[in-house]
């Protein structure tokens, strides 16, 4: 349910209110940790505290809060879902707690939007080929920025904890286990990979900041394909095995962004580069291909 996290009573009046939705989530455990850490006043809230598919539940909580700032991460993200099961949350519940608040709003998007776009992308850009789940997205960013709210794509955010994709996971997997790792995928696919402390960095400058009404990318602006991410991790873990299985080719998809906008506007820029980050993802003492 509510939580007010980790600030002493003596300091509330010195501190922003800050209400984070999907604070369950691998990105909001992190956001809330974070915030709490710089002194924020933090409510947390995710669907199991807080139906924020029922408008009057959503206002009632939020005007009880009066919170300074926003930070909407609750969604669906299955892509298999129906889009009405989709737009029902990525849409309607974005839109119950943007009417309900008053101060700043931080919405998470995600690079997914850009389909259909050669990259780099840029904030510019509109998705000609978006997926069901990218659609609901598109909406919801729509309704924020009409609202001066701060829109953030995201491309793919791993950190400990959590490998962010199927890919990195399973690469993941076979280091710690000393496993072969069989890959699936076309090497020639390339991701921008975002680290979260990077994320977070970005997060605590977009409450402080005058930002209004923008998309805004995050990313680290480098371009890794999987092939490349194989061959860093068998640098880094000599003993590491690869099996390519691939049934068919599947058509070489570039995608990563274009970080200027983040910079002019938030003065933020990208630390953890995906050769350092990588290591952070692996457990040394379960690994027994690290190196001596």
């Amino acid at each position: 349910g509510e939580q007010l996290l980790g600030i002493e009573s003596s300091l509330l009046n010195m501190v922003k209110k800050v209400f984070v939705t999907g604070g369950r989530g691998f990105i909001g455990s992190f956001v809330i940790e974070r915030l709490v850490n710089e002194g924020y006043d933090v409510y947390s809230f995710s669907f199991e505290d807080l139906d924020l598919t029922d408008k009057d539940k959503v206002f009632e909580k939020v005007r009880a809060i009066k919170p300074d700032c926003v930070i909407h991460l609750a969604g669906l993200t299955n892509f298999s879902l129906p889009y009405e099961k989709l737009y029902s949350v990525n849409f309607g519940c974005t839109k119950n707690v943007l009417d309900a608040c008053d101060g700043k709003f931080i919405f998470f998007s995600s690079a997914l939007v850009y389909a259909g776009n050669d990259a780099p992308f840029e904030e510019s850009m509109v998705g000609s080929e978006p997926n069901d789940y990218a659609k609901t997205k598109q909406l919801a960013e729509k309704i924020c920025l009409e609202k001066g709210g701060v829109v953030f794509r995201l491309p793919i955010v791993y950190g400990p904890g959590h490998s962010g994709t199927r890919f990195l996971s399973d690469l993941k997997n076979a280091i710690e286990n000393d496993q072969p790792f069989v890959m699936q995928s076309s090497g020639g696919v390339t991701r921008d990979f975002l680290h979260k402390d990077d994320l977070l960095g970005a997060v605590c400058l977009a409450i402080e900041s005058d930002v209004k009404g923008e998309v805004i990318n995050l990313g680290t602006g480098e371009e890794v394909s999987l092939n490349e991410a194989v061959e860093i991790a068998k640098k880094k873990f000599p003993g590491l095995k690869v099996e390519k299985v691939l049934s068919h080719e599947e058509a070489v998809q570039r995608y990563v962004m274009n970080v200027s906008k983040a910079k002019e506007l938030l003065d933020w820029s990208p630390k953890v580069f995906f050769e350092e980050g990588f290591s952070s993802l692996i457990d040394v003492n379960k690994s027994k291909n690290d190196e001596q």
